[in-house]
């Protein structure tokens, strides 16, 4: 879960002369809140991307809605990032080319890696019958290797989009980014509550 608390004892030079008015003060906080919760569910994606080598639309995909709700003095905004552990051919493929060869022994195949991440090393196929190879099934790009189980394949796989969004690189920047559109973003929203009770 990705969360944004705000106390709004931390603005009140911001909210000071809607104080009389809790209603309209809370309703501020609110439409802030949703902007810059907003802001950062953008962000984690975008830096979830720059960290990985995963497609947007796997990552749009693990993204849920995002949700607010005011608590005691304060504001949350909150979404869950969610997927299960993505195949490895979604990743990077180091060759991105098939490996598995007719007519040559899986021994001469070149052996595949994955990269997860512009800053992860190589990886290869764990465990199983044989190394990893990428084969050609259905028209697809699979990164697989033999299973124990006679005449079988595996897929391999990597990791989760919430693997990535964990990041302190990543939590930190966003969380950053929403707190300055929410300051700028409330001062809006106390002007416009002001200028409506004229």
């Amino acid at each position: 879960m990705i969360e944004l608390s705000i106390d709004a004892s931390q603005f009140k030079a911001i909210l000071g002369p809607l104080r009389a008015m809790p209603k309209k003060m809370i309703g501020c906080l609110l439409r802030a809140g949703k902007r810059a919760g907003t802001a950062m569910r953008t962000d984690v994606a975008k830096h979830v991307r720059a960290v990985s080598y995963l497609k947007a639309a796997d990552i749009r995909g693990a993204m849920r809605p995002l949700r607010i709700d005011s608590e005691g003095s304060g504001i949350r905004a909150w979404f869950n990032v969610g997927s299960k552990n993505l195949p490895a051919d979604r990743f990077r493929l180091l060759p991105n080319r098939v490996t598995a060869r007719k007519g040559r022994p899986s021994r001469a195949w070149p052996e595949p890696g994955f990269r997860i991440g512009p800053y992860s090393p190589l990886m290869h196929a764990r465990g199983g019958a044989s190394r990893g190879f990428i084969a050609n099934l259905n028209g697809k790009k699979l990164f697989t290797r033999a299973s124990r189980k006679r005449g079988s394949l595996r897929r391999e796989y990597g990791w989760s989009v919430q693997y990535f969004a964990s990041f302190d690189r990543v939590k930190e920047s966003a969380t950053k980014r929403a707190m300055d559109v929410f300051e700028e973003r409330l001062l809006h929203e106390v002007r416009r509550a002001l200028g409506g009770l004229r």
